[in-house]
């Protein structure tokens, strides 16, 4: 069943094809790493700074619907309740900032993972 899994995932249409990911803020270097392995298994492409994103070609597709920023959507264990959603608003307030210098939309790591579990683009409405 594992094997025949594995090939229907090899042979079916990549989710993030033709979708270059720029991670910004802070990440757990180990998690970090996993999450990029995700994107490029699933399809997507990563650029490094933002520079390399704003310098890139894009393959004829336009770049908004091309390029994400992502950001941690998780927030730290020492960060109090009463400060969570103030902490999510600024860090999502100095993302759409970078993703309007690059011409790109913003999405929280959790975003890929939720797509990926569902084998199918989420919503961009969502900032989770």
């Amino acid at each position: 069943m594992l094997v025949t899994m594995n090939v229907m995932f090899l042979q079916a249409p990549k989710l993030f094809n033709n979708m270059k990911f720029y991670f910004v803020d802070d990440f757990v270097q180990a998690f970090k790493s996993d999450l990029l392995n995700l994107v490029k298994t699933t399809g997507g492409t990563i650029s490094e700074t933002k520079d390399q994103l704003l310098s890139s070609d894009h393959g004829g597709v336009e770049l908004d619907q091309a390029t994400y920023v992502v950001y941690n959507a998780d927030l730290s264990i020492c960060v109090d309740v009463e400060d969570e959603a103030s902490i999510k608003a600024q860090r999502l307030a100095a993302m759409e900032g970078v993703a309007q210098e690059c011409g790109s939309r913003v999405v929280g790591h959790t975003w890929i993972l939720g797509s990926i579990v569902v084998c199918s683009l989420l919503p961009l409405t969502s900032r989770v």
